[in-house]
């Protein structure tokens, strides 16, 4: 969510928005995992690949 929606006093995302937000969710998710050694892999990857990806290619890999 945006500061100005936060400012506002909004709570929750908007429905256009949520798909996004999963994605960051789901991708933070991933990297807590990897770093605290509980990741397996995902798909062709094993946990040292995963440690490797940018924030972004893991948003990118959630949303496959």
């Amino acid at each position: 969510m945006s500061e100005e929606e936060v400012l506002k006093g909004i709570i929750f995302p908007s429905i256009s928005k949520i798909r996004d937000i999963t994605k960051e969710v789901a991708a933070a998710v991933i990297e807590e995992a990897v770093e605290e050694d509980l990741a397996e892999g995902y798909h062709e990857m094993d946990a040292r690949e995963l440690r490797k990806l940018s924030p972004t290619r893991l948003i990118y890999c959630v949303g496959d």
